[in-house]
């Protein structure tokens, strides 16, 4: 057999189901649909267990057909014996060029095949991020929703305009500039005011109320606006704690 119907034999064999393989493998993969990161998880391990299976395949019958080349040797070997005919030191031994290109083949396979699934594992490990990503902005809208939603049924009821005793008139000014105001009686909590300015800016990162000149610190948010000595008329500004 001619070197290059060897190299077409093994074209044949090993390259070309190779390529087609990568092909319908890229096509699978442009067809696989948005699942939950367990789906993603399922997939890449059945997709590695078809990779594992197909290359001891290919071993396997790498190693059917170097068995066959040896027996159809040794009988080339015992036919030129009982003519007279033996091989020299030296001369060209083609079954020795076959294994090597057998091995080179094999050896490019296995690169070309690992180079794929390092690529695979990225692609993999990108997505799953962009989705972490996706799902934490979700789950932060929601909770900024609850949290406005929860503020405003626990706002106390505002006591009447004729109602002029015991009651604080609140201004607010958010860490957006914007100003809300409403009255509440001496006797409700600082946690009532915050409650008010949740309900406008919701925010998770922790917060609490200031007066200037002088400055002070309503930290406390169980205490009320009495014993805080906000009575008549307050202005507060919120800061970030």
């Amino acid at each position: 057999m001619s070197l290059l119907a060897i190299v077409t034999l093994l074209y044949s064999k090993l390259l070309l189901p190779y390529r087609r393989w990568k092909e319908e493998r890229e096509l699978r993969r442009r067809a696989v649909t948005p699942a939950s990161e367990l789906a993603h998880a399922r997939q890449t391990q059945l997709e590695q267990r078809q990779l594992e299976h197909e290359n001891r395949a290919f071993v396997k019958e790498r190693r059917r057909r170097e068995a066959d080349e040896k027996r159809q040797d040794a009988l080339i070997d015992l036919t030129r014996g009982s003519g007279g005919h033996t091989l020299r030191p030296g001369r060209y031994d083609p079954s020795a060029a076959r294994r090597e290109l057998v091995d080179e083949q094999d050896e490019q396979f296995q690169r070309a095949l690992a180079e794929d699934m390092e690529i695979e594992r990225a692609r993999l490990a990108e997505k799953r991020r962009v989705e972490l990503v996706e799902q934490q902005k979700v789950d932060a809208k929601r909770r900024l929703a609850e949290l406005k939603r929860e503020s405003e049924e626990r706002l106390p009821v505002e006591p009447p305009v004729t109602h002029t005793e015991n009651v604080c008139h609140v201004v607010v000014r958010l860490l957006n500039g914007e100003r809300v105001q409403r009255r509440f009686a001496t006797d409700a909590s600082i946690q009532s005011v915050l409650d008010l300015v949740m309900a406008h800016e919701p925010r998770l990162e922790p917060v609490h109320l200031v007066s200037t000149m002088p400055r002070v610190v309503y930290s406390d948010a169980a205490r009320t606006l009495a014993d805080a000595k906000l009575l008549g008329k307050a202005v507060l500004f919120v800061e970030e704690c």
